[in-house]
């Protein structure tokens, strides 16, 4: 006689945990046996809070004009004949530079000559071939390129901050990095009443003529230098709009990022591995002051010494186990970087 067993459909559920729990056992154990891969550290940029001379500069965007430039404008009325330069051509004074058919119905007069009033390069021409035109148009800009100048105007909160004789750093798209330098020469002493602003001029040296009147440039003025002031790179700091913060890193004796870190329920124990064995990143609140290119000035919550997270912070929280890395640019992205600046409008803003 065969005995038949039938098992129940509880009975199958309760055999199928009881197999997935032994398979989870066995691979602990397996897991366990094997050798020790350590705590996951995550790969970060490390760089040394720093003292050093903190420069504060105005970045303002203005216009370039030249410091000895005229409009030219014809002595009779007619009908431009000829047009014998062109935009970007040197021309001396009393050079003809255009001629005005000026014959009338049932009269007939010789061409009539337009001559340059001073030397220096053609910057504009304003007029077409064959186009009429009266003594109150003008037919070109003529403008002495070798020296010109800088026409800003500066909003009537930042007027204390500019003094003649301040450097300048000048920029134009045109010439991509190209660096021209200059200096205040002139503040006009009303303000505009309608933009609230004041005009300041800052003459300027034209290297081989490349700054042409009409350019836009970006202008960075330099109004003070202070001395001995903590610093870290600007791609450390961590703008929470309400605070900044930075993730400051730590030597720590554990995993756990310390001894005085407790162990949490269900967490492996803690176990010292001596002092130095593992880098943890800790949040930091601090006041930034001046942005100086690639570096802020800090006011508070760093010294000299200490060690941020630049690369890499959007990866971290408070406590996490890090590890340095270097990037082979960083050194050349540093350098370039302090001739982009980008600075507070006043000193010590926070």
């Amino acid at each position: 006689m065969k005995l038949k067993f039938r098992l129940t459909k509880k009975q199958l559920v309760i055999a199928g945990v009881g197999l997935l729990v032994a398979l989870i056992a066995f691979s602990r154990a397996k897991k366990d046996t094997g050798a020790d891969t350590g705590p996951q550290l995550v790969p970060v940029v490390i760089e040394d809070v720093t003292n050093t001379t903190v420069v504060q500069r105005l970045l303002i965007n203005g216009e370039i004009k030249g410091l000895n430039q005229a409009d030219v404008y014809p002595d009779v009325p007619g009908k431009i004949l000829e047009l014998y330069v062109s935009e970007g051509q040197y021309v001396g004074a009393g050079q003809i530079v255009a001629t005005i058919d000026r014959n009338q119905v049932g009269m007939i007069f010789m061409p009539a000559t337009v001559r340059a009033p001073i030397s220096g390069i053609v910057g504009k021409i304003y007029v077409e071939k064959g186009r009429t035109i009266a003594p109150s148009v003008p037919v070109m800009l003529i403008a002495d390129t070798r020296i010109v100048e800088g026409v800003l105007n500066v909003p009537e909160k930042d007027i204390g901050l500019y003094k003649i004789g301040q450097e300048a750093e000048i920029r134009i798209e045109s010439q991509p990095g190209m660096v021209f330098k200059g200096y205040v020469s002139r503040i006009t002493s009303l303000i505009d009443p309608l933009t609230r602003t004041l005009e300041v001029r800052l003459t300027l040296v034209n290297t081989d003529n490349k700054l042409i009147p009409g350019n836009y440039a970006d202008f960075a003025i330099k109004v003070k230098e202070i001395p001995n002031q903590v610093v870290v790179p600007f791609d450390a700091v961590i703008d929470m709009f309400e605070r900044k913060e930075v993730y400051v890193v730590e030597n720590a004796e554990s995993p756990h990022g310390g001894a005085a870190v407790k162990d949490n329920p269900g967490t492996p124990k803690t176990v010292p591995l001596g002092s130095g064995k593992y880098l943890v990143a800790r949040q930091r609140q601090i006041v930034t002051g001046i942005r100086d290119g690639g570096m802020v000035q800090i006011v508070e919550g760093l010294k000299p010494g200490e060690r941020v997270i630049s690369l890499g912070k959007e990866n971290v929280i408070d406590g996490t186990l890090v590890r340095p890395v270097k990037l082979a640019t960083r050194a050349a992205a540093q350098t370039t970087g302090t001739t982009n600046a980008a600075t507070n409008a006043a000193a010590g803003q926070r």
